[in-house]
């Protein structure tokens, strides 16, 4: 997790130049890919979709909700059943803005939904610490190069330790 952290402020000292930039857009949409590395009976790699809608109330700050779902199968003694995770999370992200890249790191809160087969699932309490760099392709589109999280999980009065990597397209609108 220092790792992560550490990751994150060298981001934001990288992209420090950018802070006589004044232009930002004032809502984000992202989709594209997601990894999903589980802590479940095992190491579990899970494969998907990540959403995002980023409101910006500023050029460095904004509100974020973000959906992910993944997909896979897990090994039990004699079966193999299909897996399936949802996140759904929310909360503030700290950005660092220039023309050409946005650095940006978060703190969300929410839960995760699991899935075994048909039987009922549980949703269980979720936080993500992450963050990412998008790269500008146009005024109104970027390319999300990488977005890490660590997501740990609150399951049954212990945690889950999950990592989540996505890529993909951002779509921005209005410019500020």
């Amino acid at each position: 997790m220092r790792k992560l952290f550490m990751m994150i402020a060298v981001l934001f000292v990288a992209a420090a130049p950018a802070e006589a930039q004044e232009s930002y857009p004032s809502a984000e949409i992202f989709g594209g890919y997601a990894y999903f590395n589980a802590d479940f009976l095992d190491r579990e790699d899970l494969h998907g979709f990540g959403l995002s809608f980023t409101g910006n109330l500023g050029p460095r700050v904004g509100l974020v909700a973000e959906f992910s779902g993944h997909y896979g199968k897990i090994d039990i003694p004699g079966a193999e059943l299909d897996f399936s995770t949802y996140t759904f999370l929310f909360g503030p992200r700290f950005s660092a803005r220039s023309d050409r890249v946005t650095a940006f790191g978060h703190i969300l809160v929410g839960g995760v939904r699991s899935k075994i087969e048909d039987f009922d699932g549980n949703t269980d309490f979720a936080l993500a610490l992450g963050g990412g760099v998008d790269v500008t392709a146009s005024p109104s589109i970027g390319i999300r190069l990488f977005q890490v999280d660590y997501i740990p999980v609150r399951v049954g009065g212990d945690w889950g330790h999950n990592f989540r990597l996505m890529s993909g397209i951002v779509f921005r609108l209005g410019n500020q």
